[in-house]
């Protein structure tokens, strides 16, 4: 039943459940923006090294389509662009400093700011630790994002989710609720799987 209502609400999807290989996925989301993506990188080769570009052009994608419903809407376009800004944050870290990426091409990848300034963008690409990052969000609106307590993924998803709460209890009876409630649970769900990786692998609990 849970399938069924799955493929109901989302039609292009249908039959996802039964897809046994990369190729099927390829072949039933091919009419899709995802599934040219995909196929993009399984022509390439490995999709497993990949994986990163591939998310990455599935949430511009998915942003995009975000940022398009939302012109109505004052609260959820509030809602979406404080997202934006900060996933663009987390992920102009990572890329500098797990991914290698020069600044040209962090600017191609990052999604359209919202709160934050263009010089403001340009300075975080040219950071090198979370402690430049700190410095940097003191002169603009995400100032409380980072705290000395956690790491910057912890401390962005902590934040995230204080977002949420308070669209989801301040929009009632507005659409924004709903997706606020649906990125509170998201969230829950990720440190759920967290804990239970954790557990599995017999990590400490301070890591």
């Amino acid at each position: 039943q849970v399938v069924e209502k799955f493929e109901s609400l989302f039609p292009t999807l249908k039959g996802i459940s039964k897809i046994k290989d990369i190729e099927e996925l390829i072949n039933l989301i091919d009419k899709t923006e995802y599934g040219y993506v995909l196929e993009k990188y399984f022509e390439k080769g490995n999709l497993n090294e990949n994986i990163f570009f591939i998310e990455m052009e599935w949430d511009k994608i998915y942003f995009q389509r975000l940022e398009q419903i939302s012109k109505k809407n004052k609260a959820l376009k509030e809602l979406f662009g404080r997202q934006r800004d900060v996933l663009d944050i987390l992920w102009i870290y990572r890329m500098a400093n797990f991914y290698g990426f020069s600044q040209e091409e962090i600017k191609q990848w990052i999604l359209p700011r919202y709160l934050l300034t263009e010089k403001q963008i340009d300075t975080l690409i040219q950071v090198q630790n979370e402690e430049e990052i700190k410095e940097i969000l003191q002169d603009t609106k995400y100032k409380d994002i980072l705290t000395k307590e956690k790491e910057m993924e912890s401390s962005i998803s902590n934040y995230l989710y204080r977002l949420y709460k308070k669209y989801f209890y301040t929009q009632s009876y507005n659409i924004t609720s709903v997706i606020a409630y649906l990125g509170m649970r998201e969230l829950e769900i990720r440190d759920f799987i967290t804990i239970l990786e954790g557990i599995r692998y017999q990590i400490g609990k301070a890591e």
